[in-house]
């Protein structure tokens, strides 16, 4: 089953930039080196495969393995995925072969398609009224329309998947749907209503310990309260989740926490406490060589540095942003 996820990754106040799209809110991807060995194995069945209804699951799986590393092979596989359900007739494929070519498309920036190809999919789900098949488009739609800034109808979706996940009994979606629905009442400016939501996540993901989920929760937290000018509390919430990112493998995750950490100490006039964490996430994102995550870090260490004793002996980062930020404007368009 492809499903679509979203992680609220707005910086408060320090950096204006658009939230990015991320395929996992609480499952992620395997590890590329384990999805090109499933995508290699996919291809060689496929080589043989006959044109039956285990090919469209195949041919639906494979897309999902490559469809960030390979949009176009990923969108001909759906499609002849397509072509092949509709003459088995056999509608679960294809409405997770459209459903496969609405991510397809969202990735490619084709907001147009990607909704033309979840109402495709979502008309079908209902129609054979799998219940989570259809939570599953509903809540990819959702985000769609979120990203597209259609919070209203963005509402509507996320609500009625939040209502089929409670009558499923499925805490773990439950916990994946009121975050979806936090995150968009917090785009909205609604915060007593994001934390309602929020909390509720929350909760749920401790009692599962889920401790990714759990440490996504009290970032959003952070957020909150950091736009609330609770910067206290925002630092309280972004320790938590970073003492769980501390713990975890997750690199990216823990640059990001970084990041937010300093951005509340900045705020509480703590900026030479500020600058260290900012140099601990400059250099795992030096690392990856990501360099839009660079330049964020760029710009966000010259405000404590304006502030501080210590500008010489950071001076050669505070000159670097204009470098990284016109980069940023090509790499995000």
């Amino acid at each position: 089953m492809l499903v679509l996820y979203f992680i609220c990754t707005s910086m408060p106040r320090h950096l204006p930039f658009i939230a990015a799209i991320c395929f996992a809110l609480f499952c992620s991807q395997p590890p590329l080196a384990a999805q090109a060995i499933v995508a290699d194995s996919l291809a060689k069945l496929l080589m043989t495969a006959p044109q039956d209804t285990h090919r469209v699951g195949m041919l639906v799986d494979y897309a999902w393995e490559i469809n960030e590393s390979s949009t176009d092979e990923a969108a001909n596989s759906l499609k002849e995925a397509v072509a092949l359900a509709k003459k088995l007739n056999f509608k679960q494929g294809e409405g997770a072969a459209w459903n496969g070519l609405g991510i397809v498309a969202e990735i490619r920036g084709d907001f147009t398609e990607a909704e033309k190809c979840y109402l495709n999919a979502l008309a079908i789900r209902r129609n054979l009224g799998v219940q989570r098949d259809i939570a599953s488009t509903l809540n990819n739609l959702g985000l769609l329309y979120e990203l597209s800034g259609f919070f209203e109808k963005a509402l509507t979706v996320h609500q009625e998947n939040l209502r089929i996940m409670e009558m499923e009994h499925d805490t773990s979606r439950i916990a994946r749907s009121e975050y979806n629905i936090a995150g968009l009442y917090q785009q909205m400016g609604l915060y007593p209503e994001a934390l309602t939501h929020l909390n509720a996540s929350r909760l749920i993901l401790e009692a599962r310990q889920d401790l990714d989920g759990m440490a996504k929760a009290y970032t959003l937290m952070g957020h909150i309260s950091f736009e609330l000018d609770r910067f206290a509390d925002a630092k309280s919430w972004y320790g938590r989740a970073l003492k769980l990112r501390e713990q975890s493998d997750d690199q990216v995750g823990l640059a990001s926490c970084l990041v937010d950490y300093a951005n509340a100490m900045d705020e509480m006039d703590s900026s030479q406490v500020a600058i260290q964490y900012y140099l601990r996430a400059l250099g795992i994102w030096e690392g990856f060589d990501n360099q839009p995550e660079i330049s964020k870090v760029y710009i966000n260490l010259g405000m404590p540095i304006n502030t501080s004793r210590i500008i010489p002996r950071h001076w050669s980062i505070w000159k670097k942003p204009e470098k990284y930020r016109s980069r940023w404007k090509i790499l995000r368009g």
